[in-house]
């Protein structure tokens, strides 16, 4: 199964501090700090094509190519578009305990773009079986999901709180509509509840449609829950303990990934896919980057 992945890719800055919050005169020293690529679509996209499988990602990036240089070579490139004025930037703070502030740079479309975004995704969705959603975009989402019910698509949709926090009063048609397609909903035990909870509804079960859905609750190094196809039974997973824990970012969309190879790509159980992500997201913490290490060098700045 070929594996769309439509998501952010973003030019991040990692800057590690010391525990305390801040010192007196408000400056927080930096450790050390890393440039490198990273996105939630790219993460993802990067996770499968590491568990070896088949991943097609689209995402729109800077005019300047300045990011398109840093991302993996081996990932398809056809749908990486330099379509935005500047790329998509994120500022992450990490302290030796993971706390992460994340400060994010979220550019627009160029203007009269979105007839070549339409086209692209049309052309997309002609390379792949299933199409995993991490992305905020109205324009490209609208596609995407008109695009998936017409060709009888599978949707995983990632339901985070930036995609809750710009669709929830802009277009909450568009936000539920995703919902009621998905047939596998990623969620964590921090952003679950208050997706939910802004929606009105009292659970996954209650989401508006007759499909049936997975939907995998992550919670760190805590593991998480995962449920049938109902969204009302539900099982626990264990995390798998990393070697060292040396940076979190990175490591719900890293177990992505790897659940989607696990369970669309070589049809395991749920319990089993779950383990298969535990265990590339324990990889992902023990790395200073992003994501996994690729065939692209991250740089010190």
């Amino acid at each position: 199964m070929r594996i769309g992945c439509v998501g952010m890719a973003t030019l991040d800055t990692l800057l590690f501090i010391p525990d305390q919050e801040m010192l007196d005169d408000d400056v927080a020293p930096v450790e050390e700090a890393i440039r490198c690529p990273g996105g939630k679509g790219m993460v993802t996209a990067a996770a499968v094509r590491e568990q070896g499988g088949e991943v097609v990602p689209f995402a729109l990036l800077g005019k300047e190519a300045r990011l398109n240089g840093l991302l993996p070579r081996s990932l398809d490139r056809r749908y990486q578009l330099g379509l935005l004025e500047r790329d998509s930037r994120t500022w992450i703070t990490i302290s030796h305990a993971q706390k992460v502030v994340t400060f994010v740079s979220r550019q627009g479309l160029l203007e009269g773009q979105e007839e070549v975004v339409a086209e692209a995704l049309a052309g997309f969705f002609d390379e792949i079986d299933a199409v995993y959603v991490t992305v905020e975009d109205p324009i490209v989402l609208r596609a995407v999901l008109r695009l998936a019910r017409s060709r009888g698509v599978p949707i995983a949709l990632n339901a985070s709180i930036p995609l809750l926090e710009l669709l929830l009063g802009s277009d909450r048609d568009l936000l539920l509509g995703l919902l009621a397609e998905s047939e596998l909903i990623f969620s964590n035990h921090r952003e679950g509840p208050r997706f939910l909870e802004s929606l009105g509804l009292a659970s996954w079960a209650a989401i508006p449609s007759d499909r049936g859905r997975e939907v995998v609750v992550t919670e760190g190094e805590a593991g998480g829950q995962f449920s049938d196809g109902s969204a009302r039974r539900w099982t626990r997973y264990e995390a798998v303990r990393p070697e060292s824990v040396r940076c979190v970012v990175g490591a719900g969309d890293t177990f992505n990934g790897a659940y989607l190879v696990a369970r669309w790509s070589s049809g395991l159980s749920a319990a089993e896919s779950c383990s298969q992500g535990a265990a590339l997201a324990a990889r992902k913490v023990a790395v200073r980057a992003s994501m996994l290490p690729t065939d692209q060098p991250t740089s010190a700045s």
